[in-house]
Order: structure tokens, then C-alpha cells, then sequence
């Protein structure tokens, strides 16, 4: 039997973007339940010209509180989450029209989706995860924590579909505000004694994205006595050795940045990190082979992957420790391997003039032989 599909979405002061959301979920959704918690701009009156059933739910400081009363509004047999500012793909729609005609296996209770959240200025991904967007609609799935919520589902039934994703293009105007807020509510339930690791984790998140350093690092090595090697283990140490580099202290980051890459050594952070860490303090031939080893990972299924470390970047790291040492052949290879993965164009051209010239320049000295300063 074909399966329904309820569109779960919660909404404040979204008129910028909620029609070309709801416009991709029409596509796939047999219910639009859209959940307003105190607009006053138009998003309300949109939502209702699109088709969706808005339902009303008084702000509380806590976005689990919002997330499980839409939950609770849907009526299909499954949930589709997202919010105003994602976009699905034509491939996602089809995949998921495709799974809607031909039923879910019963043993599967939530799909996992690529979410990418975060670009460059040429519009490639740099940051990604994978996060539950298609959910059946059970009453144990709900949502926990005030703000980065998390769903409560059993792993044992989930799945991940690695060749689709959700586009969350969210505005680059609002992105202070909703950072700000973010910020507030952890660090109120900080100041109220809530040291789960989820919330201290994301309270030093938010001290290391505003550059405090040493705060963040205090909270970062909090969660690590509370993990171990477990949770965002792996992502906190690279982001205590970036935190320590800003510091000026750079061998303590360098010893960060190898635990992470002892910790699993088939992601690439660190080792670019090390990389960068190893080159801005000129020891250009040991950051070499740690970016090379970069080059050959492919990005893992893990949350908070950094997509440009396992794509341009350490070739464009490369090109510049080879120019440094007078490499200008590999630097150009190196440069021109960059060039493929369609960031950073217009400098990293500039890059491979500039590697060219020399080249040619020390092929010239090569071929003119010593001069006279040279034999003095």
C-alpha cells in the first residue's frame, strides 16, 4: 500500500523562504503541517496560500517543545522534517517519491539524509552531516534538549541514504541572530546546571565559533572527561587544536590535532589541520605527507564532516608547501588537482601563473648554469 507523508516544519519570520520550501514539499508531501511560534511578518498567511494547516505554538525558549507538538499534528504514516530554509533536491524528490510507491521495509523506523548546511562563496558544500529527515510516525519518536535537539529513535532501525540530500540555505542576514540565540538558550541551561553532554558540547561550540578560545577549550576538555573517546570526540579535539593555534600555542595544537588523527585516522580534519599547523610555521616537508594522506580519504558518513578537507583544500595546502621548497612542478600538479573540485578558481589560478613563472624561471637558471656569484 502507498504510504502517506506529513510535512513536520516549525516556523517564526521565515516570508523569505518559507513558499520555496513548502514548494519542494508539495512535490512529496500528502499533509503540509506547519507550526508557528510568533511571526509578524507574512509567514502565517503564505504557509496558508501554499496549501499547509498552521498550527500555533506559544514560544517557550525550547525548540524540542516545538518540534514534538508538530509531531503530534501530523496524521501520515510518515514525517518529513524541515525547516523554512531547506530545499529538496529534484534527486531527493525522487527518491523519495520512489519509497513512498514502494513502502519501507518494517524494520526501518527513520532514514538519515545527508544535510548540507553550510557553503562557500562559489556555492559548494563545506560542511555536512547526516541527520533523520524521513521518520515514521510513532509515539515514541520525539525530541529532546532546548535548542540543537536531538531525535530519540533506535539506530538498530535506521538507515542512511548517502546519495540524497537536504540543501539548508539558510540566510546569510538572519544567521547572527539565530546563532545568538542558539548561544542564549544553551548557555541558560549551562547556567542552570544542565551538564549534559550535548549541552556542554554545544555551549563551547558556540565559544569557539565567537573566537573565545580559552573558554571554549575549557568546555571542550569538559566534554571530553564526560565522552572519552566517544561522541564528537574526534571533532572537539581538532577544534581544541585550531582553538590553541589561535593562542600562539602551537606545539599543544599540533599534539591535539595528532590525538584526533590517532582517534581515527581515516578522516582528514586533522590531518590538514596538522598540515596547516606544520606549514605556517615553515616545516613544509613534514606537512607534506600528512596532506598527501588527506588527498586519498574519501569524506565519511559521520556527523560535523568538514567537506573541503577531503576535497581541495589539502591539494591546495600541497601546492603551496612544494612552491616553498622550490617543487614548482609539483606545486603546479598539485594546484591544478585543486582546480577540479571547482573552489577557491580564481586564486588558485593565480597560484599556478605565479608557480609557472618560476618554474620556467629555474629551468632558465638551469639551463644558463652558475653565474659568477655563484662561483665567488
Amino acid at each position: 500500500m502507498k504510504l502517506t507523508l506529513s510535512l513536520a516544519m516549525i516556523v517564526k519570520n521565515e516570508e523569505h523562504s518559507i513558499e520555496r520550501a513548502l514548494r519542494g514539499a508539495r512535490l512529496v508531501c500528502d499533509e503540509l503541517i506547519v507550526v508557528d511560534t510568533g511571526s509578524s511578518d507574512r509567514t502565517v498567511e503564505l504557509a496558508e496560500m501554499m496549501g499547509a494547516k498552521v498550527r500555533h505554538f506559544a514560544w517557550i525558549d525550547d525548540f524540542s517543545a516545538a518540534r514534538n507538538y508538530s509531531f503530534e499534528q501530523c496524521t501520515s504514516d510518515w514525517i518529513l522534517l524541515l525547516d523554512a530554509d531547506d530545499e529538496l533536491p529534484k534527486q531527493t524528490v525522487a527518491k523519495i517519491l520512489e519509497l513512498k510507491e514502494l513502502g519501507i521495509p518494517e524494520d526501518i523506523d527513520v532514514y538519515e539524509m545527508v544535510y548540507n548546511y553550510s557553503y562557500d562563496s562559489n556555492g559548494h558544500c563545506t560542511e555536512s552531516q547526516f541527520m533523520p529527515r524521513l521518520i515514521r510516525n510513532v509515539p515514541w519518536h520525539r525530541w529532546t534538549y532546548p535548542v540543537h535537539e536531538q531525535l530519540f529513535w533506535y539506530h538498530s532501525r535506521s538507515l542512511q541514504l548517502g546519495d540524497i540530500s537536504i540543501e539548508h540555505r539558510q540566510d546569510k542576514a538572519v544567521d547572527p541572530l539565530r546563532h545568538q540565540r542558539a548561544r542564549r538558550i544553551v548557555a541558560k541551561a549551562i547556567a542552570n546546571g544542565d551538564e549534559r553532554t550535548q549541552m556542554v558540547y554545544y555551549h563551547a561550540h558556540h565559544l569557539f565559533l565567537d573566537g573565545e578560545w580559552a573558554e571554549a577549550i575549557r568546555y571542550f576538555e569538559q566534554y571530553l572527561q564526560q565522552v572519552g573517546a566517544g561522541g564528537y570526540a574526534y571533532t572537539v579535539m581538532v577544534n581544541m587544536a585550531q582553538a590553541l593555534e589561535r593562542l600562539g600555542d602551537v606545539e599543544n595544537a599540533l599534539l591535539w590535532a595528532k590525538k584526533a588523527e590517532a582517534l581515527d585516522p581515516m578522516r582528514a580534519e586533522a590531518l590538514v589541520v596538522i598540515g596547516q599547523t606544520l606549514s605556517s610555521l615553515k616545516r613544509w616537508e613534514e606537512a607534506i605527507p600528512f596532506l598527501q594522506r588527506a588527498t586519498r580519504l574519501s569524506r565519511p558518513n559521520v556527523a560535523f564532516a568538514v567537506d573541503f578537507t577531503y576535497t581541495w583544500l589539502p591539494w591546495d595546502l600541497l601546492s603551496m608547501c612544494y612552491d616553498a621548497l622550490g617543487k614548482y612542478q609539483e606545486a603546479i600538479e598539485s594546484a591544478a588537482m585543486a582546480l577540479t573540485f571547482g573552489a577557491e578558481m580564481e586564486r588558485i589560478r593565480t597560484n599556478i601563473g605565479l608557480y609557472t613563472k618560476r618554474l620556467s624561471a629555474s629551468e632558465e637558471n638551469r639551463r644558463l648554469g652558475p653565474t659568477l656569484a655563484d662561483l665567488s
